[in-house]
């Protein structure tokens, strides 16, 4: 069973009442080649960022309501470089900084141009969202 979660592609575990950060490390740390990560959850804070910033593959991640912070997030994007699409809605401690940091990791090609953000119930992708800035 543990040789088939090292090959795990898909992790979705919305609202799942005893996920903690410590039982998401131990599973990302068996499980690093994930793709698409669903962690949706009040329980999820900073500290789960820190072992999913670690997924090289991951493209599709939904952290929606869970207690991540901006400064969090700018450390997840840094690892996660080819992250096409993150769902921060219901985080009430991420704010615009969020698409600024992912619109300059962009501007310096540090992460994937194509990356969409979903915040506040709108989806916007970053690499067109600077003429549109004030307009969120």
């Amino acid at each position: 069973m543990i040789k088939s979660a090292r090959k795990l592609k898909t992790l979705l575990l919305p609202n799942c009442n005893g996920l903690t950060d410590e039982i998401l490390s131990t599973i990302l740390n068996l499980c690093k080649e994930i793709g698409c990560l669903d962690v949706s959850s009040r329980q999820i804070t900073d500290q789960s960022l820190i072992s999913i910033a670690q997924l090289n593959s991951l493209v599709r991640l939904s952290l929606k309501n869970t207690r991540v912070t901006d400064e969090g997030i700018r450390k997840l994007l840094t690892g996660c470089t080819k992250l096409a699409f993150l769902n921060v809605d219901d985080c009430s401690s991420v704010s615009i900084a969020t698409l600024y940091d992912a619109h300059d990791l962009i501007s310096q090609g540090a992460l994937n141009k194509e990356l969409m953000i979903r915040v506040g119930g709108k989806t916007i992708p970053i690499n067109t969202w600077t003429s549109r800035r004030r307009g969120i």
